[in-house]
């Protein structure tokens, strides 16, 4: 996987009504408490504080997942004052004592806190794996998926820049960089498309078993593209038909 870009460019990434979305551009940390039931503690809607000169935009926060949580999630603004130390990710991140994003957790057996290092840029989000053991974190669009009870994580993708839960089967779908999409299933990356985009997308939705939206070109253009949910095969788009970055991943 290739390291996240400087972006020239700053398209908007919008998801067209789907039940479940998260985007943004770095701002603060937004809680989505996850109770036993998958569902978050609160159902109302949040405004989200994107990047400097994008438009401001509505974050719905609905179900976080269908599977049952075994544990609690919070993002916190910063970290505690006081108990024990937080478990940092990675390892050598907390050696200096930075802080990061923060994030609660609570578990049958107890309450501990992590410390995320910030990635390049994107968003940030707490919710469930689609395995329903695991934890999905995002810090500044580094994905990190985390075993609640060991404390052990796994950095999968740096620069996601947009989130939506799909259903059967249950998941996630991101936008890496806002120029591909990425998978996520109950046993990890499920596809990863070819490079759709330029530098953005738009209008991004699901329809009947497909991921349909818009990508941009440099000549200011949207082309339209899909996605299939089941396989990651993909059609139209900005950039080509070819895979000629090498990233396509699909079933």
């Amino acid at each position: 996987m290739p390291s996240p870009r400087a972006r020239r460019r700053t398209p908007a990434v919008t998801w067209a009504a789907p039940p479940n979305i998260y985007i943004g551009g770095g701002g603060p940390l937004r809680s989505f408490p996850i109770d036993r039931r998958g569902h978050p503690a609160d159902d109302r809607q949040h405004d989200n504080q994107p990047a400097s000169g994008k438009k401001e935009r509505k974050v719905r926060s609905g179900r976080v997942s269908a599977l049952n949580a075994m544990f609690h999630l919070t993002l916190l603004p910063g970290l505690p004052a006081y108990g024990p130390m937080p478990t940092a990710f990675p390892v050598e991140w907390g050696r200096l004592g930075r802080e990061g994003k923060v994030v609660e957790f609570k578990t049958d057996v107890g309450t501990w806190v992590g410390n995320f290092k910030p990635g390049l840029g994107g968003i940030n989000l707490a919710g469930m794996h689609p395995n329903g053991r695991d934890a999905v974190i995002i810090a500044a669009g580094d994905l990190w998926v985390v075993n609640p009870d060991t404390r052990v994580g796994q950095l999968l993708l740096p620069a996601i820049d947009a989130a939506m839960e799909v259903q059967e089967p249950t998941g996630w779908i991101f936008s890496w960089q806002g120029l591909a999409l990425v998978r996520l299933g109950s046993l990890g990356i499920v596809w990863h498309t070819r490079r759709l985009s330029w530098d953005g997308f738009d209008q991004l939705r699901v329809d009947q078993g497909e991921v349909k939206g818009l990508a941009w070109s440099p000549d200011d253009q949207w082309h339209p593209f899909c996605v299939d949910l089941g396989t990651g095969r993909s059609t139209g788009g900005s950039f080509g038909s070819e895979d000629s970055e090498g990233w396509e991943k699909c079933l």
